[in-house]
């Protein structure tokens, strides 16, 4: 292909009238029937994929929008429980030294 044009070299008139230009008709509908049901394939895909990232863009939205920062009542046992956690560090906690602020 050239240009938009089919070009067939290395053949005749009479050739492409017995029966070569009925051959390489046939092969290229195949070939656009093939393209057109591959391509049509990666398009459902891609739908399928697009769909499960939205479900799954969903269910952790909905996750995400059950979670709350709200502190709760906090009691020495649930403090205790999380001391030391996420990085907390005793010797700046108020608490560390009897009651008193953290000397640097």
């Amino acid at each position: 292909v050239s240009d938009r044009r089919l070009e067939i070299a290395n053949t005749n008139l009479e050739e492409l009238t017995d029966g070569l230009a009925a051959a390489i008709a046939e092969r290229l509908h195949v070939i656009s029937v093939d393209t057109a049901a591959a391509h049509e394939r990666l398009e459902a895909e891609l739908m399928e994929k697009s769909q499960r990232e939205t479900d799954r863009v969903a269910l952790v939205a909905l996750a995400a929008a059950a979670v709350t920062f709200a502190r709760a009542d906090a009691t020495a046992e649930s403090e205790a429980r999380w001391e030391g956690e996420g990085g907390s560090d005793a010797s700046t906690h108020p608490r560390a030294h009897n009651g008193h602020p953290a000397v640097p």
